[in-house]
């Protein structure tokens, strides 16, 4: 239903009739809609930071260019088995992720902020490790904007690949550019 009409647009009354409840069963299980998405971005910010914290340790120990790119196709791995679950959840951070600070949005928001958080401090390591040269704040909107595209594009049937094949692809014009 949020994917249909946006965050703005839902009502505890849609909530309980898609869940097959009450309005009043709702409100034995939650106080208000924002806890409903504070309990639905919960496994998805567990399992990112899982991952990161996994990745983090690949790329603290890679000694080469070749060692980084696995570590980062390791990681592509290791998000798209831990995201594929949720994808439902994934399209709707992508959806609502640049709308306004409102509660029933702020889950969301929250969220937004960690995955920046930990692809910046991912982006720090690969930059202590001497693998980058850019502004790693700069570096990281290019891989979010990257990988926040390609999970969009994939998620609304605009490629034939999935993003598990495309990212060592796309890792590696990111890291080596575009140029021929």
């Amino acid at each position: 239903m949020a994917l249909r009409g946006g965050l703005d647009a839902v009502t505890v009354e849609a909530v309980a009739s898609e869940a097959g409840i009450s309005k009043a069963a709702f409100y034995r299980y939650f106080e208000n809609l924002p806890e409903v998405m504070v309990a639905l971005t919960g496994p998805l910010s567990t399992g990112m930071s899982a991952v990161a914290g996994r990745s983090r340790l690949a790329f603290e120990a890679a000694n080469s260019a070749d060692m980084l790119l696995m570590a980062y196709g390791l990681m592509a791995a290791d998000l798209a088995q831990t995201l594929t679950p949720e994808a439902e959840l994934l399209r709707l951070y992508l959806q609502e992720r640049h709308g306004p600070n409102t509660p029933m949005r702020a889950p969301i928001l929250e969220l937004a902020d960690q995955v920046r958080a930990m692809t910046l401090d991912l982006t720090q390591v690969v930059e202590r490790e001497g693998f980058i040269k850019d502004h790693p704040e700069v570096a990281t909107i290019i891989v979010l904007g990257a990988v926040h595209e390609l999970i969009s594009d994939f998620s609304h049937g605009r490629l034939a690949s999935s993003p598990a094949e495309l990212a060592p692809l796309m890792l590696d014009r990111i890291l080596n550019g575009v140029r021929k």
